[in-house]
């Protein structure tokens, strides 16, 4: 079984503690029994019952019940087979840091006050001395601690700056001062802090320790004991606990919801995931079992349409467009279950000649454009350089952009591919003259399934710009539009430079 860390300062202060005492008694053995009483024994008496609650909680759990009736409850269950979270252990690195520079500060600030003692020339100059030399040791000693936290922290750290303040504070005065004079006010302070630094119960043991500190040197200097100090020791140790432990508690409570709901996010993200792979891989079935058998009807058409002795050759005419148009709406959802389906896996980015990919597309709708009367043109702005991206999603983003403009724009109008770059993006700009988009269409333009309300009898799906928008993002782009009607519109994809 490892042991817990977390519980180890605690022991450690403790058995100083208990060494410190064990000292002072041998030392002072010859003083009356009744003085030796009256120094140690609240300290023997609070000691003693704070071992015996963790000892008897930690041998007999099922005694917690009953001292928690009693109210004996300020010893957490000692549990030596865990070990200190890491998200408190680094909770408390931070803590460190920021307490370590203000106590150098503090200890520049009382350097320079002792300065000023020495400065005088009066009574205070030796005790300017000790205060001053014992600052600057201190200061030194702190900022080795807080360059040890930064590389390499542990709860020995805490422990040592605990240690340190507690000497500094013990013998930066005279005996009396720290007892009963300016200087008792910093006997708290280790106390204080060590609830927040190390474990809870921590604090506890160091009102021990300063108590025994404090006995100790009432009796070098032969000064009645303080009582009424270390009843107030006690008293803070008790309430330190109290509240660390409590804030502690809601802290450790907050983090295990937080790694719970992180958990639940990250499953339900999972099988929404693979949910949206299951409906994409089913609409391409579905796209490909439909296929087949709507081309076999539309090449049974166009050879009926192509006879002499066709039944009725509008009719036929119709049911050819309306092949047609299922077979486009056949292909648009087959892109859209592709971009779904990879939209679900990391995008591989890698450099795109967007000017040749660019040009390709141009030159493959060419002919269409002419048949149709529409002039399709092409312009580069300079050496472009590639851009990041996917080539056969951005190739169906320009072939959508592109086949859209000639489709939309009539006879005797003019398409325009316009490229360059600017600003670490390299932006295409797809213009036509054509019909225009109404202004109330265009905040829905790239939503699927819609389409601009003067598109008229015009075939089209309402996918495609749904399908370039993800694909554009998807590569890390912005896609946008500007049109009027009756006088063109003008598509604007910024890709990021690769």
């Amino acid at each position: 079984m490892k042991a817990n860390s977390d519980y180890l300062p605690a022991v450690l202060v403790g058995s100083a503690a208990a060494l410190l005492n064990l000292i002072l008694f041998s030392v002072y053995y010859s003083s009356t029994t009744t003085e030796i009483f009256e120094y140690f024994l609240p300290i023997w008496l609070f000691a003693a019952v704070l071992a015996t609650v963790t000892l008897l909680r930690r041998a007999a759990p099922g005694s917690n019940r009953l001292l928690l009736r009693l109210g004996i409850i300020f010893a957490e269950p000692v549990d030596f087979s865990r070990s200190t979270p890491p998200s408190r252990q680094a909770r408390r690195a931070r803590l460190l840091n920021i307490v370590l520079i203000v106590f150098i500060l503090a200890g520049l600030i009382v350097a320079l006050d002792s300065l000023n003692w020495i400065l005088s020339a009066g009574e205070f100059v030796a005790m300017g001395r000790l205060v001053g030399v014992t600052s600057l040791v201190t200061v030194a000693l702190l900022v080795v601690l807080l360059l040890l936290n930064r590389w390499r922290s542990g709860w020995w750290l805490n422990l040592a700056f605990l240690f340190l303040i507690t000497a500094a504070v013990a013998f930066s005065d005279e005996p009396r001062q720290v007892v009963e004079g300016r200087s008792l006010f910093f006997q708290i302070l280790p106390i204080l802090f060590s609830g927040f630094l190390l474990r809870p119960s921590t604090a506890l043991w160091f009102s021990v320790l300063i108590a025994s500190i404090s006995a100790g040197l009432s009796l070098s200097a032969g000064l009645s004991n303080n009582s009424t100090a270390m009843i107030g020791f006690f008293l803070l140790g008790f309430l330190t606990w109290l509240v660390s432990s409590n804030l502690e508690h809601a802290i450790d409570e907050q983090d295990e919801l937080n790694r719970g709901l992180d958990a639940r996010v990250q499953e339900r993200t999972r099988q929404l995931r693979e949910a949206n792979e299951f409906k994409s891989q089913f609409l391409r079935r579905v796209v490909h079992d439909l296929e087949s058998p709507i081309t076999a009807i539309q090449l049974t058409l166009q050879s009926l349409a192509g006879r002499t002795d066709a039944p009725d050759p509008q009719l036929l005419a119709a049911l050819l467009q309306e092949g047609q148009r299922s077979l486009n709406l056949l292909k648009d959802l087959s892109r859209m279950s592709q971009e779904e389906l990879a939209s679900n896996r990391p995008l591989d980015a890698e450099p795109v000649d967007l000017g040749a990919l660019a040009r390709s597309i141009v030159t493959a709708h060419r002919a269409a454009a002419e048949e149709k009367g529409v002039a399709l043109q092409m312009q580069a702005a300079g050496d472009l350089a590639p851009a990041a991206g996917d080539q056969n999603l951005l190739g169906e983003a320009l072939t959508n952009l592109i086949g859209n403009a000639v489709k939309y724009t009539p006879s005797g109008g003019r398409v325009k591919v316009f490229l360059e770059q600017a600003e670490g993006y390299l932006v295409c700009q797809v213009q036509d003259t054509g019909i225009g988009i109404p202004a109330e269409d265009l905040e829905h333009l790239f939503e699927a399934d819609y389409r601009a309300g003067n598109v008229g009898e015009i075939a089209g799906s309402g996918l495609g710009l749904s399908i370039t928008r993800e694909i554009v993002e998807s590569c890390g782009g912005v896609l946008s539009v500007e049109s009027a009607v009756g006088e063109g519109s003008t598509f604007t994809m910024r890709l990021p430079v690769s």
